[in-house]
């Protein structure tokens, strides 16, 4: 079996499947990286005999047609998963591999994560940054419900008690914060309320 048979099975498969299908923006996706990538570069080679050292050059070849390092991070994944794909009867790789990334030496993804990526969002974030920064009397202007460009003022937390880890933002009567409209200044910067 090849990589161009396998690679349509495998697409098809997530389609189908009945715990969390693929979403159509994904399958088109994966079928133009199949099209224009997989198919022309190694679609007749066999499944099999295809290791680390093949992944380093077909790595290599998109390296050469200067393809995006995130590009290339996600048809590397595409070619594995392909590989991966291929199942007996009691859902059993065929060919199980041990993937040597560190040998097939593709580009970093040149994006570090942002530092709020273990934060639900960036919103949270923010207020958690707010909360453990503020002194009793200080607030900071920030743009938590609004963006400078859509030029929506921010809010301002105040917070009432000397304990910052309760002032979280939130409308509830109960809270130890207040939130009220500032205008926001020309810069993200700390105020000193009196």
């Amino acid at each position: 079996m090849n990589f161009a048979e396998q690679g349509c099975i495998y697409i098809d498969r997530l389609k189908t499947r009945n715990r969390r299908p693929i979403k159509p923006a994904t399958a088109a996706a994966f079928e133009c990286y199949l099209r224009k990538h997989v198919v022309p570069l190694i679609g007749q080679t066999e499944l099999e005999p295809f290791s680390n050292g093949a992944l380093k050059d077909f790595v290599q070849i998109l390296i050469n047609k200067k393809l995006a390092p995130k590009t290339i991070a996600e048809i590397s994944a595409f070619v594995r998963a392909i590989v991966a794909s291929v199942l007996d009867s009691d859902g059993n790789q065929i060919y199980p591999r041990t993937w040597n990334l560190d040998f097939v030496d593709g580009p970093a993804d040149s994006k570090p994560a942002p530092a709020y990526s273990h934060e639900r969002t960036l919103a949270e974030y923010l207020e958690r940054q707010l909360c453990q920064d503020s002194q009793p009397g200080n607030a900071c202007t920030s743009c938590i419900n609004g963006n400078a460009r859509r030029r929506t003022p921010g809010f301002a937390v105040r917070p009432r008690s000397p304990e910052p880890e309760h002032c979280v933002g939130s409308k509830r009567e109960n809270d130890s914060c207040t939130q009220e409209r500032v205008p926001r200044p020309s810069r993200h910067t700390w105020r000193r309320y009196t």
